[in-house]
């Protein structure tokens, strides 16, 4: 597996290109935080994914907002660090 220990942040995740990044990243081992405004979309890859995805609710037209989700620590992921921006 490729990215076997990697963490990767995809935006747009809930749907389209966003979604097949999501999915192929994970499949190629990569642990995959999801970052979308689409909450129902983002429940639904997290259901196909399971433990190997985060989800992080976020408008990527908002830096504060973004600064704010990947700034605070990520255990369920297996990584103690913060996301910093």
């Amino acid at each position: 597996m490729r990215f076997s220990g990697k963490t990767a942040i995809v935006t747009g995740a809930a749907s389209g290109i966003g979604r097949a990044v999501a999915i192929r990243l994970a499949r190629e081992g990569a642990r995959v935080v999801l970052g979308d405004v689409n909450s129902a979309g983002l429940a639904r890859v997290t259901a196909e994914l399971g433990d190997t995805t985060l989800i992080r609710e976020l408008d990527v037209r908002d830096p504060t907002r973004c600064a704010h989700s990947f700034s605070r620590p990520s255990t369920r992921l297996g990584n103690s660090t913060s996301f910093a921006t």
